[in-house]
């Protein structure tokens, strides 16, 4: 009898053991793990609303002014990157699906052109207000609310070039 609970108690040990080392093999493969997001240089590419309408389009902007503009860089406690002008940064924090960010600090120069669709204090609010994020491949979306309350998208692709 003893030898029966020996072998059930091994069994169930060994099944407990392998659903483990399964688990933990699946979650570091997970698409929603922040370390794949942290370390890499983002470039904001669209902000649309909840409709599928574009309040941001990167496809619209003067190349040639806004080349280095609206991107973001994790590392472990903060996220920064250049606005349009300035540079930031600000504390965040997230989990597998949801985000949040402190107030930003930033450069205080003033911008002589400021892009279609996005003011650089928008762009902040949209950072303040933020809610979930995603990930898929080589691009990373953060889901917000606008100042009036609407849903936002803002959509980043991953960035060749470092702030």
């Amino acid at each position: 009898m003893k030898i029966i609970k020996f072998a059930v108690n091994l069994v169930v040990c060994i099944a407990l053991f392998a659903g483990c080392l399964f688990a933990v093999k699946k979650d570091k493969g997970s698409v929603q793990d922040f370390g794949l997001i942290q370390g890499k240089s983002w470039q904001l590419v669209k902000v649309s609303d909840s409709k599928g309408g574009n309040i941001f389009d990167r496809a619209k902007i003067d190349a040639e002014k806004f080349a280095d503009i609206y991107t973001i860089q994790f590392d472990a406690e903060r996220a920064f990157g250049k606005a349009a002008p300035n540079r930031y940064n600000a504390p965040y924090s997230a989990n597998k699906t949801e985000i949040s960010f402190k107030p930003a600090i930033s450069t205080k120069m003033l911008g002589l052109f400021t892009p279609e669709g996005l003011s650089e204090d928008e762009f902040y609010k949209l950072l303040e207000n933020a809610k979930n994020w995603n990930y898929s491949g080589n691009s990373f979306s953060i889901g917000s609310l606008t100042q009036a309350g609407a849903s936002v998208t803002l959509f980043f692709i991953e960035n060749s070039t470092k702030n």
